[in-house]
């Protein structure tokens, strides 16, 4: 039977104790998947796609989201009618592109906690996640970059077919194993322990449905309140990656999901992302992805 019980401290005057206990919990998730018993649940909803329905949360709309609820439970509304309520043992997938509010809640005694993978083309971060001390909230603790995006993005793609839940507890077994490994890294230094909290507002700014999408560090830098230098280094420093590059980064992700969906052409895409020059767009498009922007809304 799955039981992990997450203590209770002060997680922020003891660094050095929640990194250790954090490895721990991925251990012991490690164990619990060896041991054929956590449950694999891949988030489908027929609003998925759909810009015309009116949305129910705050939406991480182009990242894919593992959460793994250690106790307690969480409700994960998609729409007034479709929801999951992770409970202890849980394992969701909440793939991109999928509006979605979280409800924490109590569950057998225990009050809510999970751990959360964020993954998209070039970032990966790691976190726990605790209810506040006051309300219906949850608080972020000990937020880390994990490297090898490509690595995660192919054992998402693995279990989304793993085809049943033995299967989906071996793979999820080296799942955690890799994501114990790059803790460790993590944690022995402590430049990378923690993101820094204007990398991660200027990253929470970005990943929102901006239209007009933000297109420069500047306007970034402007929008959180800092020098545009100083958010760079920061950002370059928490995320192992320029701001530059991963506001290019997510435009032409975006553009890729628009064509992909086939909602619109090239042109209309690359407008839709900011692109002004549309032989630019499709010089760095190719250049990303191998093909045009014509070629893969045909494909």
């Amino acid at each position: 039977m799955f039981e992990i019980i997450v203590p209770q401290f002060d997680w922020e005057e003891n660094p050095s104790c929640a990194d250790w206990f954090i490895r721990k919990l991925v251990a012991d998730l490690s164990l619990a998947a060896q041991a054929n018993e956590l449950q694999l649940t891949i988030a489908e909803s027929p609003t998925r796609w759909n810009p015309g329905l009116p949305r129910c949360g705050i939406a991480h709309k182009y990242n894919d989201e593992w959460f793994f609820q250690l106790q307690g439970g969480c409700i994960f509304r998609f729409s007034p009618t479709e929801e999951v309520d992770l409970r202890a043992g849980g394992v969701l997938l909440v793939p991109r592109n999928m509006p979605h509010q979280e409800i924490i809640h109590a569950a057998e005694g225990r009050p809510f906690a999970n751990l959360v993978l964020i993954l998209n083309e070039t970032v990966v971060t790691f976190h726990l996640a605790l209810s506040a001390n006051r309300g219906p909230y949850m608080d972020v603790r000990r937020q880390v970059t994990l490297t090898s995006p490509a690595f995660y993005q192919g054992m998402t793609s693995a279990l989304v077919h793993a085809g049943n839940q033995e299967i989906a507890n071996r793979l999820l077994s080296v799942l955690f194993a890799r994501i114990g490994l790059d803790l460790d890294e993590a944690f022995r230094g402590t430049a990378h322990n923690n993101i820094h909290h204007l990398a991660r507002r200027a990253m929470n700014l970005i990943m929102e449905e901006e239209r007009p999408p933000l297109l420069s560090v500047a306007e970034v830098a402007e929008r959180i309140g800092c020098s545009p230098n100083y958010l760079s280094n920061i950002f370059r420093s928490s995320y192992s990656i320029s701001l530059k590059e991963f506001l290019l980064t997510t435009r032409l992700e975006r553009a890729r999901d628009m064509l992909l969906d086939g909602s619109l052409n090239a042109s209309e895409a690359a407008e839709q992302c900011g692109f002004r020059d549309a032989s630019y767009f499709g010089r760095v498009f190719r250049k990303r992805y191998g093909c045009t922007p014509a070629h893969l809304r045909r494909a």
